[in-house]
């Protein structure tokens, strides 16, 4: 009996366990991902505006993390074991996708005085409507203690023929 030609006598014994990665380095990665941490909270307290960079604080820290996002695909994914066209691509895509998102950040100071004037606009429309419902609250706090006036005065007495009349119309 012939075999067939995807058999398991076809396959070859290669692709059992993936590479394995030696504990020293995934302790090495562990250690500069938390070096890139440490130094992106450190980036944030640093005061671009007096080298007159004012928005450097993103893009520094949009580049520090398309580094981590890199290393964790090179090391964790296996990526810098594998065919290097398979990490060029991957990296070049997160280093552009970094890029564009800063840009598209850098763009909103463009927008900013109408994005103020919106959000002032949108202000004075609650505190109207905060003064409206005031108003609300305290004509309807009049609208009780009326009530509770009428309700502790007698009622007046009706006349005696006003049941006769009323049905004679």
């Amino acid at each position: 009996m012939a075999s067939a030609p995807h058999g398991h006598d076809a396959h070859d014994d290669a692709h059992g366990i993936g590479h394995a990665v030696p504990i020293s380095t995934l302790v090495i990665t562990g250690m500069v991902l938390i070096g890139l941490t440490v130094l992106t909270v450190a980036a944030r307290y640093v005061d671009f505006h007096a080298f007159n960079f004012p928005d450097l604080n993103i893009a520094v820290a949009m580049g520090i993390a398309v580094v981590k996002a890199s290393i964790v695909c090179l090391i964790f994914m296996h990526l810098l074991w594998d065919r290097p066209f398979n990490g060029i691509v991957l990296v070049c895509s997160m280093a552009f996708v970094g890029l564009m998102i800063s840009f598209l950040i850098l763009d909103t100071n463009q927008y900013e005085p109408e994005i103020k004037a919106y959000d002032q606009a949108v202000l004075a429309d609650y505190e109207s409507a905060v003064t409206t419902n005031a108003e609300v609250k305290a004509a309807k706090d009049r609208l009780k203690k009326l009530q509770e006036r009428l309700d502790a005065e007698p009622a007046p007495a009706a006349p005696a023929n006003s049941g006769a009349a009323g049905a004679a119309r």
